[in-house]
């Protein structure tokens, strides 16, 4: 069955982590139809994401700044059903796993764990794949990325100083 988050699930992400934006700073909510087939992968869409979410500071730090901390931190085993509150606490990279703990952190926790479970516990998902972001420096951050059996792909943002 092709099935996806609702669109209220993803309103709801977007109205607690924030709309998509070029701030470069903070947590914003991407996301992009379903299509039988995409383009690029998962990792490539989250690296266009990041560079769209950065704005003007992509090019004024410079896109090898912003790409050399990228790393995979976590994926969720094809087919398996997880947690995402659960992975987001599992992230054992001491800056990325506290920006991204700081998604469960925020006014209101209860909520915010509510929207992510919504969201990215869904059993229509296909991929999860959580990266490491920053300038290898001062900011640092994460992407989850996510990918439903019907194409759709969402991805959330968090990226702090």
């Amino acid at each position: 069955m092709n099935t996806s988050p609702s669109a209220s699930v993803i309103a709801e992400l977007e109205e607690v982590f924030g709309a998509p934006s070029d701030a470069g700073f903070g947590s914003a909510v991407f996301s992009s139809p379903a299509t039988a087939t995409h383009s690029q992968s998962l990792e490539a869409e989250g690296k266009a994401i990041y560079q769209k979410f950065c704005g003007d500071i992509w090019e004024k730090f410079g896109v090898e700044n912003w790409l050399a901390t990228w790393k995979l931190l976590h994926e969720r085993p094809a087919g398996g059903v997880g947690d995402i509150v659960t992975e987001i606490q599992s992230i054992r990279d001491p800056e990325s796993g506290s920006a991204a703990q700081m998604l469960l952190d925020g006014a209101d926790p209860d909520r915010a764990a509510a929207a992510l479970r919504a969201a990215f516990n869904d059993t229509s998902l296909v991929r999860l794949q959580i990266f490491k972001i920053g300038d290898g420096g001062a900011m640092s951050g994460a992407i989850i990325a996510a990918e439903t059996n019907a194409g759709a792909r969402f991805f959330l943002i968090i990226l702090l100083d």
